[in-house]
């Protein structure tokens, strides 16, 4: 996947990486993880997101930088 995939919306994005496998090499193994679960948010718009309504928390500082 290159990153013009992560440019899409939240929805698409956790729709196309389901399925999709993680993979990882450390200390000379081969560790490896399939996406079986995602969620997609919509931003300031999205009422199940927390940064529904651009909020600024602690929670959500690492979401506007």
């Amino acid at each position: 996947m290159d990153i013009d995939f992560f440019r899409k919306d939240g929805i698409s994005v956790a729709k196309g990486i389901l399925g999709k496998y993680l993979i990882r090499e450390y200390d000379n193994k081969k560790i490896v993880t399939k996406i079986v679960e995602t969620e997609g948010y919509m931003g300031i718009n999205d009422k199940a997101a927390h940064v529904y309504k651009d909020k600024k928390t602690d929670r959500t500082k690492p979401l506007h930088t």
